[in-house]
């Protein structure tokens, strides 16, 4: 697996991404997907 500071620097650089991309959409977004993918994967 990848050490914890590759994937972590992985993460952010993802997150900030998407931010750039769709920063209005993201913010709300962000919460609802979360949600969502949480409950997707745990069922």
């Amino acid at each position: 697996m990848l050490p914890p500071e590759l994937a972590h620097r992985i993460a952010a650089g993802e997150v900030i991404e998407r931010r750039y991309r769709e920063p209005k959409t993201q913010t709300k977004s962000n919460r609802g997907r979360g949600g969502e993918s949480l409950e997707g994967l745990t069922s």
